[in-house]
């Protein structure tokens, strides 16, 4: 339900973002009204298929690998590998959004050409997206950190609950 929206307004948000920032760079003036118009126009509809695809195919890889631990009667010892997988799989596939938008791409060719552009490069790239995302977790926890009003995120001791649900 609303986390399908959700998923369609980060999509929507990225081909945005992505096309503004082309005009952008190319030092062109483009109107709102223009852009969503273009956005609307393929863009967004590529990038919202491929965006279904990789999560479909991401799930039915969980399911396996779940399963799969579950018949061996090792459940989480395939969560690792399935982790490890996906980090390497998002990076392979990394700039496959701005080769929808920039080059009007379908989805399974930005996909492709998204790993042609990363192979020799991919420690790399996975080092591009890692210190914003080490610096945006940073901000998260301590602005939830101040938001709690000084207690840590895995601070037991302000939120135990008793036997019936209410808190103590």
């Amino acid at each position: 339900g609303i986390q399908f929206v959700y998923l369609l307004v980060i999509v929507f948000t990225q081909v945005i973002t992505t096309l503004a920032g082309w005009y952008a760079v190319h030092g062109q003036k483009i109107g709102l009204g223009d852009l969503l118009g273009l956005a609307f126009k393929r863009s967004y509809w590529m990038s919202a298929i491929q965006t279904l695809m990789i999560v479909i195919f991401l799930f039915v890889l969980y399911l396996a690998a779940a399963i799969l631990g579950a018949v061996l009667g090792i459940p989480y010892l395939f969560l690792i590998p399935y982790a490890l997988f996906v980090v390497w799989f998002m990076v392979k596939v990394l700039t496959r959004l701005q080769l929808i938008c920039i080059e009007d791409r379908g989805p399974w060719q930005g996909m492709m050409a998204s790993s042609t552009l990363s192979k020799g490069n991919w420690f790399r790239s996975f080092l591009v997206v890692l210190a914003p995302t080490l610096v945006m977790g940073a901000v998260s926890v301590l602005s939830s950190m101040a938001l709690m009003g000084g207690r840590g995120l895995f601070d037991l001791q302000g939120a135990s609950v008793s036997a019936e649900g209410n808190d103590v």
